[in-house]
């Protein structure tokens, strides 16, 4: 005769219960992994990336002790031209606030007078 051990084609419901909540927590610390940036997090690296280039042409201005002129390489807005930040010998900045087109979305951006680095702006004032 045999034990009823050694017939068991199955597994348990504490078993099937184990195996789904352990695969859960997986898909549950891997999914945000898995998704895209939310859009904010786009829009400051693309801020960044600019600002990186603003801040070089910026401190090429500081060290040459003249005036360097700086535009962004994005795509501007359709109703915009090209205006470019002006950054003086003592890191100072001055132009107007430029557009940006992102993501079919319009980005106001300007550089702050004393320091030069660049902040979003409210389109509304522009």
């Amino acid at each position: 005769m045999t034990s009823p051990s050694e017939n068991r084609l199955g597994m348990s419901l504490l078993e099937v219960l184990v195996v789904l909540s352990i695969a859960a927590l997986i898909l549950g610390v891997a999914a945000p992994t898995l998704r895209s940036p939310p859009r904010h997090l786009a829009e400051q690296e693309a801020l960044a990336s600019l600002e990186r280039r603003a801040l070089a042409t910026r401190l090429n201005a500081i060290r040459s002790g003249s005036a360097k002129a700086w535009s962004p390489d994005s795509p501007l807005c359709a109703t915009q031209s090209a205006t470019p930040i002006l950054y003086l010998p003592d890191g100072s900045a001055f132009g107007s606030p430029f557009c940006i087109r992102m993501d079919d979305q319009n980005l106001w951006i300007a550089a702050t007078p004393l320091t030069g680095r660049l902040t979003f702006v409210d389109p509304v004032s522009q």
